[in-house]
C-alpha cells in the first residue's frame, strides 16, 4: 500500500478509521490482483468486477457470508482507490467509475389493489 493513498486520503479528509479501512481492504485487493497476476495499470472493469463477486462468496471470521454491506464498503473503497489512482495519472479514467453495487434484498412486497387503497381512504376518519 503507498502512504501516498493515505496521504491523499487524509487530504481529502477521510476519518483516521475509514483511512485505516480502505488500507486494509486496498491491500486485499491489491494481493488478489497481484496473485492472479494482474498488471495494477491496466485492469479492466471485468477484472474489478470479477473481485467484487468473488467478494460475495467470502466469508467472515464467523464463517458468515460477508454482508451486502460490507461488500458496498469494499468496492466503495476500492473505488476511492481508482479515483485516487486517477490523480496520480495512472489512469485517465477510473475502470470502475460508472460501477455501481446493488442488491436484491430477497422478498417481494405485496402492495395494496386500487380497490384496497380506496377502501382505506374511504375508511379513515
Amino acid at each position: 500500500m503507498s502512504t501516498d493513498f493515505i496521504t491523499y486520503l487524509k487530504k481529502e479528509g477521510y476519518a483516521a478509521a475509514t483511512i485505516a479501512s480502505y488500507q486494509r481492504i486496498t491491500d486485499a485487493f491489491l494481493h488478489w490482483c497481484h496473485r492472479y497476476q494482474y498488471n495494477l495499470e491496466n485492469l479492466s472493469y471485468h477484472q474489478c468486477t470479477t473481485y467484487f463477486k468473488i467478494l460475495q462468496q467470502q466469508k467472515n471470521k464467523s464463517n458468515i457470508l460477508l454482508s451486502n454491506t460490507t461488500i458496498k464498503a469494499y468496492t466503495t473503497a476500492i473505488k476511492v482507490y481508482f479515483t485516487y489512482l486517477v490523480s496520480e495519472d495512472v489512469y485517465s479514467v477510473s475502470p470502475i467509475e460508472d460501477y455501481s453495487y446493488t442488491t436484491t434484498k430477497g422478498y417481494e412486497h405485496e402492495l395494496l389493489s386500487q380497490e384496497e387503497l380506496d377502501l382505506l381512504y374511504m375508511g379513515y376518519p
